[in-house]
Order: C-alpha cells, then sequence, then structure tokens
C-alpha cells in the first residue's frame, strides 16, 4: 500500500481516524477496506492538485472513494482542508453532471493513477455490467461499482418506468433482492448488533454479465404467438384478457415496415417478443377501442328503433381465436383466474377459417381404425389353421 505526502498528511491522522470511523459505521466497510479507499482519496486528490482539476472537469473518483468524499464534505472544516492540503478550494461534482461524461472522466483517473504511481486498487476502481431483465425478456444493462449498493439503481429503473419500488421483485439467482437486510454487527463492547445493510454486487458474489429478474407484482409477461412470430405484453393479472387481445389485434393491424426501413423502431431481437403494445399503448388503444363500441352500439340501437335488422357488433380481435393449451379463451378470463405465471406464458392466436379447419371433420379426417380388420385377419388365420388340422373318415 502506497501513502502520498505522508508529511502534509501526518499533521491530519486525527482526523483521518475520525473519517475511516465515520465511513465504517456509515457504509458498513471493515476497517482494512476503508484504509484502503483513504489511500485511494489521497491519490486522487494529489491528482486534482497537480492537474489543477478545483471545478472536476477532468477527474471522478469511484464510489467508494465519493462516498469518502461526502462524508468529509459534511465536516465544518472541509473548505479549510481542503485549502490546507491543496492551496485551493475544490468541488467535488461538477455543475452540470452527465452520467456519460463521469465514466469517461473515471476512465482519465484510472489511466492517471497508472501512470502516476504505476497501479492503483483495482478492487475499488473497476465496475461491473448487470443486465435488469424484465418479465418479457428485456434487457436494461447498467454499470456498478461492486461495492455500490444496488438499491439506488433498482430505484432508477423503477422510477424510469414511472412505478413506485414497492411494486417490483428484483430477484438474482433465485433470491430476492433485499433492500431491507439487516446483519449482525460487533460492536465496541463485544456486543452484537442488528444493522441495516444496502446489498451490494459484491455481498453477492455477482459478476460481469450476470443478470437481474424484475417483476412486477401486479403484472405478468404474455407472449401471443401468431404464426410463428411472437408479440409480448405485460398484462395486469386482475383485468380481463379481453383488453390484451385488442391491443393484440391493433398491433397486427398496423401496417409492416418497408424493406428500406433500417428497422430501428422497436425492432424485434432474437428470443425477444416485439412488446409495441404493452403499457401506455395498451391504454390509449384499450379507450378508442372502447370509443368505438359505444358508436356501434349507439347505431345497433338506431337501427333497432325504426325496425331494421342490426347487424352484430364485431373488433377487430373478433377475427382471431385465442386458445391457451387448447382450450379456447373468450376474453372475460384474467391472467389470476387462468393461472398464468409471472413470466413465460403462451396464448396462440389462430385467424377464425384456420381454426374451423382444424376442427372440421372433412378437412382433418380421424384415422383409419385398423382394430377390426387386423381382428379378421387374426380370425381368418385361425380358420385356415384349424383347415389344415382337420382329418377326413
Amino acid at each position: 500500500m502506497v501513502y502520498i505526502d505522508n508529511v502534509q498528511w501526518s499533521l491530519h491522522v486525527e482526523k483521518a481516524a475520525s473519517l475511516v470511523e465515520k465511513c465504517m459505521k456509515q457504509y458498513n466497510w471493515s476497517r482494512a477496506d476503508t484504509k484502503n479507499v483513504l489511500n485511494a482519496y489521497r491519490q486522487l486528490l494529489l491528482l486534482k492538485k497537480e492537474m489543477s482539476d478545483w471545478n472536476a472537469t477532468k477527474l471522478s473518483p469511484c464510489w467508494p472513494i465519493a462516498q469518502m468524499w461526502l462524508q468529509h464534505s459534511k465536516l465544518d472544516d472541509f473548505d479549510f482542508d481542503m485549502t490546507n492540503l491543496l492551496g485551493h478550494v475544490i468541488k467535488r461534482t461538477p455543475d452540470a453532471f452527465d452520467y456519460e461524461e463521469d465514466k469517461k472522466r473515471i476512465e482519465t483517473t484510472m489511466e492517471t493513477l497508472s501512470e502516476r504511481f504505476g497501479s492503483y486498487d483495482s478492487e475499488l476502481w473497476d465496475s461491473i455490467q448487470l443486465c435488469i431483465v424484465d418479465q418479457l425478456g428485456r434487457e436494461e444493462t447498467i454499470d456498478i461499482n461492486k461495492r455500490e449498493p444496488l438499491i439506488e439503481h433498482l430505484l432508477d429503473y423503477a422510477d424510469d418506468r414511472e412505478e413506485d419500488y414497492e411494486k417490483y421483485e428484483f430477484v438474482f439467482e433465485g433470491k430476492i433482492i433485499d433492500d431491507q437486510k439487516k446483519e449482525s454487527k460487533s460492536t465496541d463492547n463485544n456486543n452484537k448488533d442488528d444493522v441495516d445493510v444496502d446489498e451490494t454486487p459484491m455481498m453477492l458474489g455477482m459478476k460481469q454479465g450476470d443478470k437481474i429478474l424484475a417483476s412486477h407484482v401486479d403484472q405478468i409477461g404474455l407472449t401471443i404467438r401468431l404464426d410463428e412470430k411472437e408479440h409480448g405484453y405485460l398484462v395486469d393479472k386482475t383485468s380481463m384478457i379481453s383488453k390484451t387481445f385488442d391491443v393484440f389485434a391493433e398491433d397486427i393491424e398496423k401496417p409492416e415496415k418497408s424493406p428500406d426501413s433500417d428497422g430501428s423502431d422497436n425492432e424485434e431481437e432474437d428470443g425477444v417478443p416485439d412488446t409495441s403494445g404493452d403499457a401506455a399503448l395498451a391504454a390509449a388503444l384499450a379507450a378508442e377501442n372502447n370509443n368505438n363500441n359505444n358508436n356501434i352500439n349507439a347505431s345497433a340501437s338506431s337501427e333497432s328503433e325504426i325496425g331494421g335488422n342490426a347487424a352484430p357488433a364485431t373488433t377487430k380481435r373478433s377475427k382471431y381465436i385465442f386458445l391457451l393449451q387448447s382450450q379456447r379463451l373468450f376474453g372475460f378470463e384474467s391472467a389470476t383466474t387462468l393461472g398464468l405465471k409471472s413470466s413465460g406464458s403462451i396464448i396462440n392466436a389462430v385467424h377464425v377459417e384456420e381454426h374451423k379447419h382444424m376442427n372440421c371433420t372433412c378437412c382433418n379426417p380421424p384415422p383409419p381404425d385398423t382394430t377390426n380388420k387386423q381382428a379378421d385377419a387374426m380370425e381368418e388365420e385361425k380358420g385356415s389353421s384349424d383347415d389344415d388340422l382337420s382329418i377326413d373318415y
């Protein structure tokens, strides 16, 4: 472990020890890990001084260093410390924060650390990529430091979908990621206290490319398959499934993309169903469908009043028959009553005419019954054997 500016920092040993204790308590770090973070914090500040990066536009800290810096900044004499150590007041973050730019600054910082000190603590600095996978198999990639709590990224995931975090279950290797996990920790008097711990990739043994399954507690991921093409929808567990059938029918009626299209919009990835019909689109189409039904009913009523014979109202989904394991669905069922799973459930859609042919005995005659023929053949063979054994007197 390399320490820098020992003489200057030795004047603040007591304050450094206080900062170590503060971070150990705040983040549940071990003393050894916290001292490693302190050393990396010192290295970063020295680079900031050498590069005059007072406004955080050139270098950025990794997550553990950023947290120690945050705790240091909460002390009353933080600006005095920075002026005393660096000869200048320094900003922790730039005025306009951009995530992608921050990633670039972190990469620059790691390269500069290697050039200046010959190496850096990769366990502190290196991040891994994880995938959050929803109930339709769609993936969202996140970059995260191994010591960084997962909860912040999971909160962002729910917020991006305008949902409460409590509406989701996030599962890794069959276990729910717990943001309220309790862990026993030794105190100064050798007692054990339960403390709240935010789970991190390091705690869960996560590796590059690992996947977290995100399931909405009130929805299921449903795939409707038609002509070997799959369409994915997030469906409310207790709503009538006819709403999803309506949206599906609307999706099928949409004009196909021209051959010149680059396929950048809603392009279907291998093994991932088309999901154009869920969320806001489903709500909009459901509302539109209700209006259409009202207009049809009003028209039918008008014809009835003048003695006309109104034709039965039809919808776009009436062109299809929906089957769950060969059992026909009529739309009044819900995902719950059908026993559909949280993900991986498949309903087959069949064109009405095709379904008629599937059940037509003329088009699909039963296989010939060979049982009687086989019995007759055996009887004939038996009779022939008896004739051979007969004796004339």
